[in-house]
Protein backbone atom coordinates (compact mmCIF):
# COMPACT_ATOMS: atom_id res chain seq x y z
CA UNK A 1 0.00 0.00 0.00
CA UNK A 2 1.00 3.58 -0.62
CA UNK A 3 0.61 6.49 1.78
CA UNK A 4 -2.22 7.91 -0.40
CA UNK A 5 -4.29 4.71 0.01
CA UNK A 6 -3.60 3.42 -3.50
CA UNK A 7 -1.74 0.17 -4.23
CA UNK A 8 1.31 -0.51 -6.41
CA UNK A 9 0.47 -3.60 -8.45
CA UNK A 10 2.48 -5.69 -10.90
CA UNK A 11 1.99 -9.03 -12.57
CA UNK A 12 1.50 -11.01 -15.73
CA UNK A 13 -0.41 -9.13 -18.43
CA UNK A 14 -2.82 -11.96 -19.25
CA UNK A 15 -2.80 -15.76 -19.15
CA UNK A 16 -2.67 -17.93 -22.24
CA UNK A 17 -6.02 -19.54 -22.89
CA UNK A 18 -8.64 -21.08 -25.13
CA UNK A 19 -12.36 -21.73 -25.36
CA UNK A 20 -14.75 -23.64 -27.60
CA UNK A 21 -18.52 -23.74 -28.01
CA UNK A 22 -21.27 -24.68 -30.46
CA UNK A 23 -22.72 -21.75 -32.40
CA UNK A 24 -26.41 -21.21 -33.18
CA UNK A 25 -26.16 -23.35 -36.33
CA UNK A 26 -24.33 -26.17 -34.54
CA UNK A 27 -20.89 -25.25 -35.85
CA UNK A 28 -18.00 -25.43 -33.43
CA UNK A 29 -16.38 -22.08 -32.74
CA UNK A 30 -13.07 -21.98 -30.94
CA UNK A 31 -10.32 -19.53 -30.07
CA UNK A 32 -6.92 -19.76 -28.44
CA UNK A 33 -4.29 -17.18 -27.61
CA UNK A 34 -0.83 -16.87 -26.15
CA UNK A 35 1.11 -13.86 -24.88
CA UNK A 36 4.88 -14.11 -24.43
CA UNK A 37 6.52 -12.15 -21.63
CA UNK A 38 3.40 -10.13 -20.84
CA UNK A 39 3.82 -7.90 -17.81
CA UNK A 40 2.20 -4.82 -16.28
CA UNK A 41 2.83 -2.37 -13.47
CA UNK A 42 0.29 0.10 -12.19
CA UNK A 43 -1.32 2.02 -9.37
CA UNK A 44 -4.73 0.70 -8.28
CA UNK A 45 -6.89 3.37 -6.66
CA UNK A 46 -9.63 1.89 -4.41
CA UNK A 47 -11.49 5.22 -4.50
CA UNK A 48 -12.31 4.65 -8.19
CA UNK A 49 -11.96 0.82 -8.17
CA UNK A 50 -9.61 1.08 -11.14
CA UNK A 51 -6.02 1.83 -12.07
CA UNK A 52 -5.12 5.52 -11.94
CA UNK A 53 -2.13 4.58 -14.11
CA UNK A 54 -0.71 1.39 -15.59
CA UNK A 55 1.81 0.31 -18.19
CA UNK A 56 2.05 -3.01 -19.97
CA UNK A 57 4.45 -4.75 -22.31
CA UNK A 58 4.58 -8.05 -24.14
CA UNK A 59 6.59 -10.13 -26.54
CA UNK A 60 4.90 -12.01 -29.35
CA UNK A 61 1.13 -12.46 -29.23
CA UNK A 62 -0.67 -15.19 -31.20
CA UNK A 63 -4.42 -15.64 -31.64
CA UNK A 64 -6.20 -18.36 -33.61
CA UNK A 65 -9.93 -18.68 -34.19
CA UNK A 66 -12.02 -21.25 -36.05
CA UNK A 67 -15.67 -20.97 -36.99
CA UNK A 68 -16.81 -23.92 -39.04
CA UNK A 69 -14.31 -24.20 -41.91
CA UNK A 70 -13.07 -20.60 -41.62
CA UNK A 71 -9.77 -20.08 -39.81
CA UNK A 72 -8.21 -16.81 -38.66
CA UNK A 73 -4.64 -16.62 -37.37
CA UNK A 74 -3.24 -13.36 -36.02
CA UNK A 75 0.25 -12.62 -34.70
CA UNK A 76 1.95 -9.47 -33.52
CA UNK A 77 5.47 -8.86 -32.33
CA UNK A 78 6.27 -6.89 -29.22
CA UNK A 79 3.90 -4.31 -27.83
CA UNK A 80 3.40 -1.74 -25.10
CA UNK A 81 0.38 -0.05 -23.58
CA UNK A 82 -0.52 2.78 -21.20
CA UNK A 83 -3.71 3.24 -19.14
CA UNK A 84 -4.94 6.25 -17.19
CA UNK A 85 -8.09 6.28 -15.06
CA UNK A 86 -9.68 9.11 -13.10
CA UNK A 87 -12.99 9.75 -11.37
CA UNK A 88 -15.64 10.64 -13.94
CA UNK A 89 -17.61 13.87 -13.77
CA UNK A 90 -20.91 11.92 -13.66
CA UNK A 91 -19.63 9.00 -11.61
CA UNK A 92 -17.73 5.95 -12.70
CA UNK A 93 -14.23 6.14 -14.18
CA UNK A 94 -12.99 7.96 -17.25
CA UNK A 95 -10.33 5.85 -18.96
CA UNK A 96 -7.73 6.50 -21.64
CA UNK A 97 -5.76 3.68 -23.23
CA UNK A 98 -3.02 3.69 -25.84
CA UNK A 99 -1.22 0.68 -27.29
CA UNK A 100 1.46 0.08 -29.91
CA UNK A 101 2.20 -3.31 -31.48
CA UNK A 102 4.77 -4.36 -34.09
CA UNK A 103 4.67 -6.84 -36.97
CA UNK A 104 0.90 -7.41 -37.29
CA UNK A 105 -0.03 -10.36 -39.57
CA UNK A 106 -3.54 -11.77 -39.93
CA UNK A 107 -4.34 -14.70 -42.22
CA UNK A 108 -7.95 -15.55 -42.99
CA UNK A 109 -8.64 -18.88 -44.72
CA UNK A 110 -12.14 -19.72 -45.84
CA UNK A 111 -13.63 -22.30 -48.22
CA UNK A 112 -14.20 -20.86 -51.71
CA UNK A 113 -16.79 -23.42 -52.73
CA UNK A 114 -17.14 -26.99 -53.89
CA UNK A 115 -14.16 -28.15 -55.93
CA UNK A 116 -12.27 -24.88 -55.47
CA UNK A 117 -9.19 -24.32 -53.34
CA UNK A 118 -9.55 -22.48 -50.05
CA UNK A 119 -9.29 -18.69 -50.30
CA UNK A 120 -6.59 -17.11 -48.15
CA UNK A 121 -6.24 -13.40 -47.43
CA UNK A 122 -3.23 -12.08 -45.51
CA UNK A 123 -3.22 -8.64 -43.91
CA UNK A 124 0.06 -7.03 -42.76
CA UNK A 125 1.27 -3.91 -41.03
CA UNK A 126 4.69 -3.35 -39.46
CA UNK A 127 3.07 -1.18 -36.77
CA UNK A 128 -0.40 -0.89 -35.25
CA UNK A 129 -1.46 1.86 -32.85
CA UNK A 130 -4.64 1.84 -30.79
CA UNK A 131 -6.15 4.72 -28.90
CA UNK A 132 -9.32 4.19 -26.88
CA UNK A 133 -11.20 6.22 -24.32
CA UNK A 134 -14.31 5.78 -22.29
CA UNK A 135 -16.31 7.90 -19.90
CA UNK A 136 -18.22 6.78 -16.84
CA UNK A 137 -17.11 3.13 -16.69
CA UNK A 138 -18.95 1.56 -13.73
CA UNK A 139 -15.82 -0.06 -12.28
CA UNK A 140 -17.10 -0.34 -8.71
CA UNK A 141 -20.37 -1.94 -9.83
CA UNK A 142 -18.50 -4.33 -12.13
CA UNK A 143 -16.28 -5.38 -9.20
CA UNK A 144 -19.45 -6.09 -7.17
CA UNK A 145 -20.80 -8.26 -10.02
CA UNK A 146 -17.51 -10.14 -10.28
CA UNK A 147 -17.39 -10.74 -6.52
CA UNK A 148 -21.01 -11.96 -6.58
CA UNK A 149 -20.32 -14.41 -9.44
CA UNK A 150 -17.21 -15.77 -7.70
CA UNK A 151 -19.10 -16.15 -4.42
CA UNK A 152 -21.96 -17.93 -6.22
CA UNK A 153 -19.89 -19.94 -8.72
CA UNK A 154 -21.94 -23.08 -8.16
CA UNK A 155 -24.67 -23.16 -10.84
CA UNK A 156 -27.46 -24.04 -8.38
CA UNK A 157 -26.38 -21.24 -6.03
CA UNK A 158 -26.26 -18.73 -8.90
CA UNK A 159 -29.73 -19.74 -10.12
CA UNK A 160 -31.13 -19.33 -6.61
CA UNK A 161 -29.60 -15.84 -6.39
CA UNK A 162 -30.94 -14.60 -9.76
CA UNK A 163 -32.97 -11.71 -8.24
CA UNK A 164 -29.87 -10.32 -6.47
CA UNK A 165 -27.76 -10.85 -9.63
CA UNK A 166 -30.34 -8.95 -11.67
CA UNK A 167 -30.27 -6.05 -9.17
CA UNK A 168 -26.48 -5.84 -9.43
CA UNK A 169 -26.62 -5.84 -13.24
CA UNK A 170 -29.31 -3.16 -13.36
CA UNK A 171 -27.35 -0.98 -10.91
CA UNK A 172 -24.32 -1.16 -13.23
CA UNK A 173 -26.21 -0.10 -16.38
CA UNK A 174 -25.15 1.61 -18.47
CA UNK A 175 -21.67 0.11 -18.14
CA UNK A 176 -20.25 3.19 -19.94
CA UNK A 177 -21.51 6.67 -20.78
CA UNK A 178 -19.57 6.46 -24.04
CA UNK A 179 -16.66 4.57 -25.56
CA UNK A 180 -14.54 5.45 -28.58
CA UNK A 181 -11.48 3.97 -30.19
CA UNK A 182 -9.27 4.16 -33.22
CA UNK A 183 -6.74 1.79 -34.80
CA UNK A 184 -3.99 3.08 -37.08
CA UNK A 185 -2.20 0.55 -39.31
CA UNK A 186 1.13 1.83 -40.67
CA UNK A 187 1.98 0.68 -44.25
CA UNK A 188 -1.02 -1.66 -44.31
CA UNK A 189 -1.08 -4.29 -47.07
CA UNK A 190 -3.44 -7.08 -48.13
CA UNK A 191 -2.48 -10.18 -50.09
CA UNK A 192 -5.34 -11.88 -51.91
CA UNK A 193 -5.53 -14.82 -54.34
Amino acid sequence: PRTDGAWDVSGALAPNGSFSFKGPEGQTQSSEWSIADGAFVGVFDPAIAYFSSAKGSSGAIAFASTEGATQIKTTVGSGSSDFVGKAGANGGVDIQHSQTMSDFVETITTPAGEGLPDMTITLRAPKVDLYASGAGFRASQMMQILAFVVENADEAKLKAAQPQYKQLLLAALPFWENVSGKYTFTDFSAETP
